[in-house]
């Protein structure tokens, strides 16, 4: 009679790890035509976004998302969908990509940035953002946030910050640092590995 009651007795931690151990096997399993199946769509996704943003194609439910896309984000949604095909090529890859998160971060950023710049070009006109060019809604509310301290303060911190996010995410630091170095007529640290 003891027996029966502690077979039927299951712990939490047990129902947990026999839910992981499922899922990790069918990520071994099926995962890799999951990612597969997954990049093509995003690719595909990012591919018709495209042609939409460039009135190339119509479509019921592609036409409201490239305006969308335009609304939100004017020029800058070229950019959402470099990003969208570029995720869907690093899921269909392989090899782990080179890409660190602080970087990808860093890359974010200045795209983010960009739609701010973009409308700081167009001088942050509301009609011209409402019309879908420059950088949005966003570029405009972004710039509109940078300018409080002043038109060129602000354009130049946007611009600033906007220059430091792209040499991070583009990992331009070093190529800076080994420029510096050959100016100052130093020798480049030798790095040894393993």
């Amino acid at each position: 009679m003891t027996k029966k009651i502690k077979s039927q007795h299951r712990y939490e931690s047990e129902t947990r790890d026999e839910w992981l151990d499922r899922l990790a096997k069918f990520n071994q399993h099926f995962g890799r035509f999951m990612r597969d199946t997954l990049g093509v769509v995003l690719i595909a996704l990012a591919l018709m976004s495209f042609l939409a943003l460039a009135n190339y194609t119509e479509g019921a439910l592609l036409l409201p998302w490239a305006d969308l896309l335009s609304l939100w984000f004017g020029w800058g949604a070229y950019l959402v969908v470099i990003a969208i095909g570029y995720s869907g090529f690093s899921l269909m890859r392989r090899a782990r990509t080179t890409l660190s998160w602080s970087r990808l971060f860093a890359l974010e950023l200045a795209s983010f940035l960009t739609l701010g710049l973009l409308a700081v070009i167009g001088g942050n006109s509301l009609l011209r953002a409402e019309a879908g060019a420059d950088g949005g809604r966003i570029g405009w509310g972004l710039t509109k946030l940078f300018w409080r301290a002043g038109e060129l303060w602000g354009t130049l911190l946007l611009f600033g910050l906007w220059l430091l996010a792209l040499m991070s995410g583009l990992n331009l630091w070093v190529v800076l640092e080994r420029w510096l170095l050959k100016l100052a007529g130093e020798e480049q640290p030798v790095i040894h590995k393993p």
